[in-house]
């Protein structure tokens, strides 16, 4: 549902970001992508993080990457043609993290600027920590976005706050 209602607010031709994790969620995202009228490939952005992490260290290789899909409406041309997928920046330390899958502000600034030129409006589905929203706004660019979760909210507007 969510993905048919970005693709029906979206502009004629723009793109669509959807961060994922591939286990199990690659083929299921990507083809609700496509069901919901997108344009796509297998081959995605990837977030790359000089060291990893992990939630069970014990059994599990530490993760040093993270996928996000690309998909677009119409024919969008990019800001940076011919820019590479990835996308190296360090990751948010844990004892900063508002969110579990907070992404820094810096790769977001990067992502936006490859993908959407100066003055573009950014929908952002799942709002998160907020770190598109201060990054769009660094940018010039206008962020709007919903977010379920009171606490999440409530963090993202105190850093928001904070830089006024």
């Amino acid at each position: 549902k969510t993905f048919k209602e970005c693709y029906r607010v979206m502009a004629p031709h723009s793109w669509l970001l959807c961060w994922f994790a591939p286990e199990p969620w690659f083929n299921v995202i990507y083809e609700e992508l496509l069901n919901a009228g997108f344009n796509t490939t297998r081959m995605c952005g990837i977030w790359t993080k000089p060291s990893g992490q992990s939630k069970r260290p014990e059994i599990h290789l530490a993760n040093s990457y993270e996928m996000f899909f690309y998909a677009w409406k119409g024919r969008p041309a990019l800001n940076k043609p011919g820019r590479s997928n990835n996308f190296n920046f360090s990751p948010v330390p844990p004892q900063q993290k508002t969110h579990p899958t907070e992404r820094p502000v810096e790769l977001m600034r990067e992502i936006y600027t490859t993908f959407a030129f100066p003055g573009s409006r950014i929908l952002i589905p799942f709002l998160g920590s907020g770190s598109g929203l201060i990054a769009a706004h660094q940018l010039g660019m206008s962020a709007f976005g919903y977010e379920l979760s009171k606490s999440y909210r409530d963090s993202f507007l105190v850093k928001l706050n904070g830089m006024s």
